[in-house]
């Protein structure tokens, strides 16, 4: 809430090289499966590439528990160094005779050696279906070879449906707009047509018919309307020969069958199916259509399951922001459309202007962001689409933001009952501001469903492109990483050479690692990057030694005078010989301080430049981004007084628990939302200074842990405040009336209602805001006052640690009781002495799960703890009792 203080530390990404574009979506299906060690075998990779309830394969089915000897699933991606963003889409069935099975998703190395978990003991149930896109950390892409172990626990089986690989890079997959095998005989596939889909159903080329003398050239035409900004290409087969060896030879011609280059000779076809990745000489693009021809040996049969082509240009793809139907896809409800049509996944599932059961409706308006408008070159629309029958027409027409049409984009057709890609361009004059709005109106009796629209667009971009001048800067690949699991800094520098430190920041610091002569380049980034995040490569990376003992880390990196220092937690058990025996969960509040980062001088609090919308704040925030302040130059961890309330006011609170030798492990918010169960098997869940930005996942986790037993601990002021909603890219925060791109509500949570004094115990006004005081006892014989020999009326925490709003353990921001909202049981314990009412109430009461739930309502609270005693046994107290 406060736009003065400063806010420090480097939140954490996954990241690849900074280039001009933002990345591409495509999929990928498996291309190894191996059998499962069980009671149930597995079948063929075929079944996978749909989700069709068809040759279903199976994972390992023995009635014993995990470790069971997993199916392992084998993907191969020629640009894995280049992945930006990527899921695994898991769409199966459970057959379990009990409720007490599980499903566990691991990706691997090539060894066998587990990166990390994608999916952690999920609960199968009966007869269930489970559908799930699963979020994939950068570091599982080491090879070409991507794996993933697929096993599961309890009696009965669990079916495997599909199982597909969405990813994002900077190569797009070009659209193949037509193949004369859809004449010579068997067509090659429908999707194949459509998607270039990979889906083990090998076509034959032409020299297998009965004539092979006649050697026909199978001709595949792609679209390449960037071509005068393609960089590199790559042509991806997966064929194999039906009697041992053979060879083909591969050329490109332009679109006037004039031949261009050579692209490979003699290739060495095996008899077992195999991925092909061929580059493809530059010179082949000379045209909005390149035409690759395939030749293979006489008296050889090859028979071909995809042939894609991959390019890397600077072809820009533009999201959609917001879809308005009256039919299936509709943004105010739970069945929001525009995630589903950013990504490619295969499934048709938002119908063009239709309602139920084909009945027309009004058109669908996709609204696209565009902040290069200005500076456009070329722009096209790609659409995969398929028809609910044989009989479905559309049209597309761009429009102004004032609701009148401009041009047409794409004329009245027919689209038909198989799934397709489509591309138009987009007349200039749609493009009049950072919005373009896209109006599809269909005819005929059928509707029409598109698995994903994209916008791509070239620009002379300068508009798009920040210079860097902000020197060494930094950010980690995680925030919370485990003992063994990998984590990596992202770096741009002038300076050379670049040093790295990593330090255990406690009451003592110490120093775990000294890197020399790290390599890093200084880098420049997209207008957006507050919102999309940068990708810069990563100048080291490492695995966290198991002997390093939980707690806030910094990496500091440094070249002579310059230094950043960005932060992460080891989350397993700090050291603390106490009486602890490590079931206390420290939350450090990672997305407050996100959302109040001004890098490039944008935040959820600070005004950015052109927006149609009027906003003085941005909407989204990237999670990969050097945090540096809400002040231009501000540091807050080279504060020493750690007068302010993000990072470095955190280390209050942890150094108090190591000096009374309480042992804790530490967790990022992000940790929290992707890991639901993460907060099992401890008693004392702690938040720490600022803990303002919650989303529902986090929520959830909260009321379940209090449900049954924990106890919470709350040491923050502000608290629960705002809901975001967490993208892979940013956290977004709207007001109440808008919509979030997982089309649910935005506002405040009590407006949403889920009021945080009802969990709590208290909720924050401004009252008091900027100030500080100490706090009055109005219940000095409560058992939390256990031998402090404290009296009523007496005041405790007026002394404290420097903090921004002067001195006081109540200060800053406060949170108070809410009348008829609060819980009945609450307890005022004392109250702070702010000015106008504007006191943190100090309250407890126990939860009806069994623990207790002690609030100090106070971001300054923990400076004031690290001195005062009476503050100090309080506190002591109650984690005696309740850890």
């Amino acid at each position: 809430m406060n736009n003065s203080l400063l806010c420090l530390v480097i939140f954490l990404v996954l990241s690849q090289e900074l280039l001009a574009n933002t990345g591409h979506w495509r999929q990928e299906v498996v291309s190894n499966l191996s059998d499962a060690n069980g009671t149930c075998d597995s079948n063929d990779t075929m079944s996978l590439a749909k989700a069709d309830r068809l040759t279903l394969a199976q994972l390992g089915c023995s009635n014993n528990t995990p470790p069971l000897q997993p199916l392992i699933a084998e993907f191969l991606v020629h640009d894995y160094d280049q992945i930006s963003d990527s899921t695994l889409t898991l769409v199966g069935y459970s057959d379990l005779s009990e409720s007490t099975g599980a499903l566990f998703v691991d990706c691997v190395d090539v060894q066998g050696h587990v990166i990390a978990p994608l999916l952690n003991n999920f609960p199968l149930t009966a007869s269930s279906e489970i559908n799930r896109h699963l979020e994939i950390p950068r570091e599982c892409f080491q090879t070409e070879q991507v794996r993933f172990n697929l096993y599961q626990s309890g009696q009965g089986r669990f079916v495997l449906d599909q199982l597909r690989l969405n990813l994002r890079s900077h190569f797009r997959r070009a659209s193949l707009v037509s193949s004369n095998l859809l004449e010579n005989g068997p067509p090659l596939l429908a999707q194949s047509y459509s998607d270039n889909e990979d889906s083990d159903s090998y076509r034959p080329l032409g020299s297998c018919q009965d004539k092979p003398e006649a050697l026909p050239r199978e001709e595949f035409t792609f679209d390449t309307f960037d071509f005068e900004t393609i960089r590199d290409a790559i042509l991806v087969l997966d064929v194999r020969a039906q009697d041992g060896p053979a060879t083909v030879h591969l050329s490109c011609f332009d679109e006037h069958n004039k031949f261009i280059a050579t692209i490979a000779n003699n290739v060495v076809i095996e008899r077992e199916n195999q991925h092909k990745f061929l580059p493809v000489p530059q010179d082949c693009f000379v045209g909005k259509h390149v035409i690759i021809r395939t030749m293979p040996s006489a008296n050889s049969c090859l028979g071909l399951d995809l042939i894609a082509l991959d390019l890397y240009s600077d072809a820009r793809e533009s999201r959609i922001e917001r879809a308005q139907s009256s039919g299936q896809c509709k943004t105010n409800t739970q069945v929001g459309c525009d995630p589903e049509l950013n990504r490619n996944d295969g499934e048709y599932l938002k119908w063009f202007a239709c309602g139920d059961r084909d009945a027309y409706s009004s058109p669908t308006m996709l609204t696209f962001a565009v902040p290069e408008f200005r500076t456009l070159q070329k722009a096209s629309l790609v659409m995969d689409t398929t028809a609910s029958g044989d009989v479905a027409y559309l049209r597309v027409d761009c429009y102004n933001a004032s609701g009148q049409p401009i041009e047409r984009v794409a004329p009245y057709q027919h689209y038909p009952a198989t799934p397709r890609t489509y591309t138009f361009d987009i007349p200039a004059a749609c493009f009049q501001s950072p919005k373009l709005y896209l109006r599809f109106a269909r005819g005929g009796p059928n509707c029409i469903g598109p698995d994903f629209i994209r916008v791509l667009t070239t620009s002379t971009a300068q508009e798009n492109r920040v210079p860097n001048v902000f020197g060494l800067q930094a950010y980690s690949s995680k925030m919370s990483v485990q003992p063994n699991e990998q984590i990596s800094f992202h770096v741009s520098s002038p300076y050379k050479p670049l040093n790295l430190d990593i330090v255990r920041l406690g009451l003592e610091d110490q120093l775990m690692l000294h890197v020399e002569n790290l390599n890093a380049e200084n880098y420049d980034f997209n207008v957006d990057a507050y919102r999309n995040g940068l990708q810069w490569p990563s100048a080291y990376s490492f695995r966290v030694p198991h002997h390093w003992p939980g707690g806030m880390y910094v990496a500091r990196l440094y070249s002579g005078a310059n230094s950043f220092p960005t932060i992460f937690f080891v989350s397993q058990a700090s050291t603390g010989p106490r009486k602890s025996n490590n079931t206390i969960a420290v939350l450090g509040s990672t997305f407050t301080w996100s959302a109040y980062n001004v890098w490039n001088g944008k935040s959820l609090y600070r005004y950015f430049p052109y927006d149609e919308s009027g906003r003085t704040t941005a909407r989204a925030i990237a999670m990969r981004l050097p945090l540096v302040s809400i002040k231009p130059g501000g540091r807050d961890l080279e504060d020493n007084e750690r007068k302010g309330h993000t990072a470095a006011a955190e280390r209050w609170l942890l150094e108090w628990l190591e000096r009374e030798r309480y042992s804790y492990t530490p967790f990022s918010e992000e940790a929290l939302d992707n890991n639901p169960n993460i907060l099992d098997g401890y008693s004392v869940l702690v938040l720490n200074t600022h803990s303002e930005y919650w989303t529902a996942g986090m929520y959830d986790a909260l009321d379940r842990f209090l449900d049954r037993g924990g106890s919470l601990l709350n040491l923050s002021g502000n608290t629960l405040y705002s809901k975001i909603v967490k993208t892979r890219e940013s956290i977004e925060r709207l007001g109440l009336g808008e919509v979030h791109s997982d089309s649910s509500r935005g506002g405040k949570w009590r407006e949403l209602g889920r009021p945080e004094a009802r969990v709590l115990g208290v909720a924050y006004d401004a009252r008091g805001y900027g100030t500080s005081a100490g706090y009055q006892v109005t219940l000095a014989n409560h058992w939390l006052f256990k031998f402090t020999n404290s009296r009523l009326g007496e005041t405790l925490g007026t002394i404290s640690m420097p903090t921004s709003s002067g001195y006081g353990a109540s200060g800053l921001e406060t949170d108070k009781i809410v009348e008829h909202i609060s819980p009945t049981n609450i307890l005022l314990l004392a109250k702070g002495l702010n000015p106008n009412g504007g006191g943190a109430n100090l309250t407890y009461y126990q939860h009806t799960g069994g623990g207790g739930v002690l609030s100090a309502g106070s971001i300054h609270f923990a400076k004031g703890l690290v001195i005062d005693e009476t503050l100090n046994q309080l506190v002591r107290n109650f984690l005696d009792r309740y850890q």
